[in-house]
């Protein structure tokens, strides 16, 4: 989890970086434990309590060690987050080849189109001469 949370705070360190570069905010990485979040919690409190003295610097505040059941629980949320990743990426690949289907008609309508017009222009042109 540290490793991760050692990534997660080196890409924070780009996008800041990048942020500064054109006029946008500062990233942080702040790691907040799943107990903290309640309905009464804000945000402005979370950052206080969890944030580094630093962002995107490295330094990750500890707390006591993860249970087995909090182990367990982030395992099959990960497993569940994953399921979904897949389920949107069928759907998309899904909601393309819909999207291709669309474009060859939209291609032939407007080939059809065009020689409906040649075709009035021509009997227009046939009638008037």
């Amino acid at each position: 989890m540290l490793a991760k949370a050692r990534a997660a705070v080196e890409w924070c360190r780009h996008a800041s970086e990048h942020a500064r570069n054109i006029g946008g905010k500062p990233w942080s990485y702040v790691l907040i434990p799943h107990d903290a979040i309640t309905a009464s919690a804000t945000l402005d409190a979370l950052l206080a309590a969890f944030r580094t003295e630093t962002p995107c610097r490295g330094t990750l505040k500890t707390r006591e060690a993860v249970t087995e059941h909090e182990k367990m629980e982030f395992w099959q949320a990960l497993g569940r987050l994953y399921d979904s990743s897949l389920a949107l990426q069928r759907a998309s690949e899904a909601l393309q080849k819909i999207s291709e289907g669309h474009e060859k008609r939209l291609d032939r309508l407007e080939v059809v189109q065009q020689w409906l017009a040649e075709k009035e222009r021509a009997r227009e042109t046939g009638e008037q001469a």
